[in-house]
């Protein structure tokens, strides 16, 4: 009975362990809007952000608000660069996301 009861909990035990076994979380993100020298929201402004490290390269557009938003990046060193018909394209240098960071 005790071996039978014993098995049950191990099995138990296994099957929740997966739910206790989680990774750690080493991304970041980063959210913000495009705007004009006039502090206008530019809508559909193309987004590109460049590890300087991997060459790894993603994408995003601004909505009708102008805002932008990526999730989930791996911490490392990047570029950004914003650009939008009608403007001049701008480069954000190189600068450096960490764990959790936003």
């Amino acid at each position: 009975m005790k071996k039978s009861i014993f098995a049950a909990a191990l099995a138990a035990l296994l099957f929740l362990a997966p739910g206790f076994c989680r990774g750690q979380v080493s991304t970041a993100g980063i959210n913000g809007a495009v705007t004009d020298p006039q502090g206008s929201v530019i809508p559909g402004a193309e987004l590109v952000l460049t590890n300087v490290e991997t060459g790894i390269v993603l994408r995003s557009e601004t909505t009708a608000t102008g805002l932008y938003r990526f999730q989930n990046i791996q911490v490392g060193r990047y570029t950004l660069q914003a650009s939008a018909e009608g403007f001049s394209t701008q480069l954000l240098e190189e600068f450096t996301l960490t764990v959790n960071q936003q």
